[in-house]
């Protein structure tokens, strides 16, 4: 969990428009939460995919990753092209992938693009502890 505490401090100072914030949770931390506060979009999109897909190597194993969108203002296209291609990797790795709190532009943009099928979106992360 260090290792992806330092990754996210480290996207965080890029000043890239997009701040992460990690915290696990469960018996054995195997539920994974990620909020999400700014704007997800073609600036930022490359660093953060790096940065999500060193989730997948660390040491823990978790069974869930949640990323709370309560905070996210804005997504773009480039965002939601790197949370589709997340959640490929999460489903390769047995990971179950979940999107809590998404507010109705970022819902918007989603259903637009026609993804919203693909996750499993939920009202509220707390039914999840």
């Amino acid at each position: 969990m260090d290792e992806l505490l330092t990754e996210f401090s480290s996207l965080n100072t890029k000043k890239l428009g997009i701040m992460l914030y990690a915290q696990t949770a469960g018996k054995e931390n195997e539920l994974l939460v990620i909020a999400f506060q700014g704007s997800l979009n073609t600036d930022n999109s490359i660093q953060l995919s790096e940065s999500l897909f060193k989730i997948l190597n660390i040491e823990l194993q978790f069974k869930k990753i949640v990323f709370d969108l309560k905070e996210l203002d804005y997504v773009s296209s480039a965002g939601i092209g790197t949370l589709v291609t997340f959640l490929q990797k999460t489903k390769s790795a047995k990971i179950d992938l979940i999107l809590c709190n998404v507010n109705s532009k970022v819902l918007s943009v989603i259903e637009t693009l026609g993804f919203a099928s693909f996750f499993n979106i939920i009202d509220d992360c707390h039914q999840l502890f």
